[in-house]
C-alpha cells in the first residue's frame, strides 16, 4: 500500500510516514530471507523469490481435496512436497491456475502441481520495485 501512496507524492510523504517504511523493510526482509533461492548460471549467482510453504499436512478450507490428491503417492515425501505445493499456490492468490503445473496445464488430479520449482516474474518484478523504493526511501 505504501508503494501505491508513494507514487505521485514527493519525498516528504516518506520524511512524514517513516513508521510505514520500516514496516516495508521488514515485509520485504521477510521474502527474502524465508521465499528466495539463489540461481547460478555459468558464474553469476542470482537471488529470486518464490512462494513456499513446509507442509506435512492438507490445507484445512481444502483438506477433502488434497488427501484426495496425495492418497495416490505411496509414498510421504512426495506427499508432503505436493501438501507443501498446494499450500504455497494457495498463498500466492493465484490458487490453482496453470501457472503453477507442469506441462503447461494441471492434470485433472493435479499431480503435477509444482509451485515450489516456478519463480514467478510478477512476483519477482515487485520485490524489485520494493528494493528500489527502499534504496531511495532510506537515502532520504
Amino acid at each position: 500500500d505504501l508503494i501505491y501512496q508513494y507514487e505521485g507524492n514527493n519525498d516528504s510523504f516518506i520524511v512524514d510516514n517513516k513508521e510505514f517504511l520500516y514496516i516495508l523493510k521488514h515485509d520485504y526482509l521477510w521474502w527474502m530471507d524465508t521465499q528466495s533461492v539463489n540461481l547460478t548460471i555459468e558464474d553469476d549467482t542470482y537471488t529470486a523469490n518464490l512462494y513456499f510453504v513446509k507442509a506435512t499436512q492438507p490445507r484445512p478450507e481444502g483438506y477433502v481435496e488434497d488427501t484426495a490428491l496425495v492418497a495416490e503417492l505411496h509414498n510421504q515425501s512426495m506427499a508432503e512436497q505436493k501438501y507443501s505445493a498446494l499450500r504455497a499456490a494457495a498463498e500466492s492468490g493465484y490458487d490453482f491456475t496453470s501457472r503453477w503445473c507442469t506441462m503447461h496445464f494441471c492434470v485433472k488430479d493435479m499431480l503435477n502441481i509444482d509451485t515450489l520449482d516456478i519463480i514467478p516474474v510478477d512476483l519477482n518484478a515487485f520485490l524489485y520495485q520494493v528494493e528500489h523504493l527502499l534504496s531511495k526511501f532510506f537515502a532520504i
